[in-house]
């Protein structure tokens, strides 16, 4: 009797507890894991930024028109440019990685790079104004008559071009920065290593020259024309470096509710997310053997609460794989390829396979994305690849099918669609559709799948991301100035209605790439989006970002542990305004190695979290707590009280 009172009141106690702090209890729920990040910390390479004393000046040619100095009043340096017309000018051929023209002048500091490696990441800035008078003041294509140029030059006489820019808005102060892609940062410290004369010295310039258009332009020749002063003042030159640097590991500012994998001995990855009219969460992806031999689709279904219903995997010889899926009230279709063919695939809500075919377009196709429309209608956004009448072809499709799969029409957009890219597909209310293709332009078509044509700039945007609103609006991102992304909001005309733009800068110098994996939009017109910050393998993080109705950010949080991996993350957002984000996560151990650097291990499973940033989620209501609380605390006592009595 005993054992039996102990057993009672250890299972009773522990419901108790699950039902007050409402602690999931179900398989597949992962703890947060420690997230990565640092600060940054760039390295100052030149040894007098602002001009404490002058610099080493170059006047090159014999023309004799430029010059170089200090401007009196201040740390500022002046690059002149007097012509008069008729004088002639030395030229360097057509795509010489020096100046266009032999005649330039350019001030010069150098540094010693003492290191054994490439850096990381670098970028160049430079502060600057323009003056101009006579010809190059009025002409109009005075701009393009001569050039600021920024270069590094290495000791083997290697010259690497960073910054161009002409002469523009006369008087007003400028700052221009560029960041060194991979193959500039190994052509600047080449020299180093293994060029003609191999140095720890560098070179960092900054001057201006006249352009080959001021030689010859629209059947005339400038140089004989102009008449006039081209002066640039500048007011500081910065060239500095970084490297990854872990520091000590912090979490995110915003931790989910609950965060549930779908646990398998393969390993998978998360392309497509939605929520279905039942309120169900549906993923679906590639699931791939350990070994790599067995390719196919998982397909998974979570409850609102973020659990785990069911989760089906489907394998066979075409090792073809679904990519993208829609729900509707009694069935779930996916769209992938297999064998080079567009594969379609029905599902029941439950997950088992109604049917599947394929569908060949002619060329290597494959399936970005597919809809259904409220009288059951599929639509699939496709790209393809292949030798068509002997002559490789690329292109975009856009596939308009019945319930059962057979093509109502099919649409060709022109360009190139690429086949590990994401490009958007959807409805709007009344029925059209808008489907992202080639070049990512927004192309809209009705039910008979005729063009409806959209004005500028709509027409000629290239797009990041798209979703639409249950009041027909388009919602975008495009990539703004400075790594920046700019957030638009386009009534079903393409007529712009508002924008927000958001970026993360660290300085005046440097700022963070960013990239937005996906984006839904609420009942009330709110949109929120998941954005990654890359620039960096230590300060990669995750943010959710919300814009309200009139476009104004609400919400800027990072999200997601060290244990999610970088393959696409995907939003969706319930009729309850209930965030759901799933991807894909590793569910072994997350440890760090003695340099710092986070160390990963484990299967890839996909994975839901869902966010409450509103604090408005309740898993039960108070009232369901209260009672379920009085009538666990009521059985134990009542247990007790039997068993005193016995």
């Amino acid at each position: 009797m005993k054992q039996f009172y102990y057993v009672a009141v250890f299972i009773l106690c522990v419901l108790q507890i699950a039902v007050l702090s409402q602690t999931p209890l179900s398989l597949g729920y992962a703890d947060n894991q420690e997230y990565l990040a640092a600060g940054l910390n760039p390295i100052q390479l030149l040894p007098d930024s602002y001009f404490e004393s002058t610099p080493e000046f170059t006047v090159n040619g014999s023309s004799g028109e430029l010059s170089a100095q200090m401007v009196d009043s201040g740390n500022i340096v002046n690059l002149t440019w007097v012509h008069h017309a008729n004088t002639s000018l030395e030229w360097n051929p057509v795509y010489w990685n020096q100046p266009e023209c032999k005649d330039f002048t350019m001030l010069h500091q150098s540094f010693a790079w003492n290191a054994d490696y490439v850096p990381g990441d670098a970028v160049a800035g430079i502060e600057y104004e323009w003056r101009t008078t006579g010809n190059f003041s009025t002409n109009e294509d005075a701009h393009l008559m001569c050039s600021l140029y920024v270069w590094v030059i290495d000791s083997s006489g290697n010259w690497v071009k960073l910054i161009s820019s002409g002469p523009s808005d006369s008087g007003v102060e400028h700052f221009e920065k560029h960041d060194l892609n991979r193959e500039e940062r190994d052509n600047v410290w080449y020299g180093i290593y293994i060029g003609e004369d191999p140095s720890n010295q560098l070179t960092f310039a900054a001057g201006i020259s006249p352009t080959h258009s001021f030689q010859s332009y629209g059947g005339t020749e400038p140089w004989r024309e102009y008449n006039g002063t081209v002066t640039l003042l500048i007011h500081s030159i910065r060239f500095e470096y970084a490297n990854q640097n872990s520091n000590d590991p912090e979490e995110p500012t915003l931790l989910p509710i609950r965060n549930t994998s779908y646990w398998t001995d393969d390993r998978e990855c998360l392309y497509d997310l939605e929520i279905g009219p039942d309120g169900h969460i549906y993923g679906v992806g590639l699931s791939r053997s350990f070994d790599a031999v067995d390719w196919g689709t998982v397909l998974v279904k979570w409850d609102p609460s973020s659990r785990v219903v069911w989760g089906k995997q489907n394998f066979d010889s075409s090792r073809g794989w679904a990519r993208s899926l829609t729900v509707s009230n009694d069935s779930i279709y996916t769209a992938g390829f297999a064998l080079n063919d567009i594969l379609l695939m029905k599902w029941s809500l439950n997950g088992q396979i109604l049917w599947n075919l394929t569908l060949d377009l002619g060329l290597n196709d494959y399936a970005h994305k597919i809809v259904q429309s409220p009288d059951g209608s599929l639509y699939v956004l496709c790209g393809g690849e292949g030798l068509l009448d002997d002559v490789w072809t690329q292109r975009g499709t856009l596939l308009k099918l019945t319930e059962t799969g057979d093509i109502l029409w099919n649409r060709t957009l022109s360009g190139i669609m690429v086949p590990y890219m994401e490009y958007d597909l959807e409805l709007l209310p009344d029925g059209t559709a808008l489907s992202m293709g080639p070049y990512h332009h927004i192309t809209r078509w009705t039910a008979e799948g005729e063009e409806i044509p959209l004005p500028d700039p709509f027409n000629q945007t290239y797009f990041q991301k798209m979703t639409t609103g249950p009041n027909g609006k388009i919602y975008t991102f495009v990539n703004g100035i400075d790594n920046s992304i700019v957030f638009s909001c386009w009534n079903s005309d393409g007529e712009l209605l508002y924008q927000n733009e958001f970026s993360m800068h660290y300085n005046e110098l440097w700022s963070e790439y960013l990239e937005v994996d996906s984006m839904t939009t609420s009942r009330n017109g709110s949109v929120y989006a998941v954005v990654t910050s890359n620039r960096f393998y230590d300060l990669y993080k995750r943010i959710l970002l919300g814009f309200d109705s009139e476009g104004n950010l609400e919400l800027n949080r990072t999200i997601l542990d060290a244990s999610w991996t970088t393959e696409p993350i995907h939003i969706v957002i319930s009729s309850e305004d209930r965030i759901y984000i799933g991807g894909t996560q590793l569910t072994g151990t997350i440890y760090y190695s003695v340099e710092g650097r986070s160390q990963r291990a484990g299967n890839r499973d996909l994975a839901l979290a869902l966010f409450d940033p509103f604090d408005t989620y309740v898993e039960f209501p108070l009232s369901v707590i209260v009672i379920g609380s009085l009538v666990v605390f009521g059985v134990i006592v009542l247990l007790i009280a039997f068993w005193k009595k016995q």
